[in-house]
């Protein structure tokens, strides 16, 4: 049972569902906390680097002109995030 409850968690924690049903469904459990959080942060861990190394590589084929990109910096644009931040 331990080796399944491994794989499914592994499994799980790749997939792009929320994680805190897997936290919930823990707490009416008796199993050791290890057994639930090393495959999660290991699955958690491999997916995320996967996807950020993706996108950069997609970034880096990608050509942005310098005006594109620098719209994301202005003023305006930051004093409405911070607005909106607060706002939230």
């Amino acid at each position: 049972m331990p080796k399944l409850t491994f794989t499914v968690l592994l499994f799980y924690a790749c997939t792009p569902l929320p994680s805190r049903y897997v936290f919930i469904a823990y707490g009416l459990t008796t199993l050791p906390f290890v057994r639930l959080v090393a495959p999660f942060f290991l699955s958690r861990f491999v997916s995320y680097y996967f996807w950020t190394v993706s996108a950069a590589a997609v970034s880096g084929r990608l050509e942005l002109e310098d005006t594109d990109a620098m719209t994301y910096f202005s003023v305006y644009f930051i004093l409405a995030q911070l607005g909106l931040l607060a706002l939230v």
